[in-house]
């Protein structure tokens, strides 16, 4: 799957209620534009803004290099929300979960 076809599907997400994988925090995708998708987690309210970039740039290294961590996620491509943006690709039709 390329990056496209990764931000496609996340369009198709607007709507749902998703969870982290951790804490199993709800939280909402309220919109995706071309360049951002926008969520809600249900415990703040507050609406959390995330980088198209940032999710096609972390997807290609993780794509690339067969790795990436949440550490890296956070730090290099989605400050402040990596995981919600690992629960975006975990909807994605074949993305290896494991």
């Amino acid at each position: 799957m390329d990056t496209e076809q990764v931000w496609n599907e996340i369009k198709n997400m607007k709507g749902l209620v998703l969870r982290t994988l951790d804490r199993q925090n709800p939280f909402e995708i309220i919109a995706v534009t071309e360049s951002t998708v926008i969520i809600i987690p249900k415990s703040t309210g507050k609406e959390r803004p995330i980088s198209r970039v940032g999710v096609e740039n972390a997807y290609r290294h993780l794509t690339v290099t067969g790795r990436l961590t949440l550490n890296e996620l956070e730090s290099e491509f989605t400050p402040r929300n990596p995981v919600y943006t690992l629960q975006f690709w975990r909807r994605c039709p074949g993305f290896n979960t494991n």
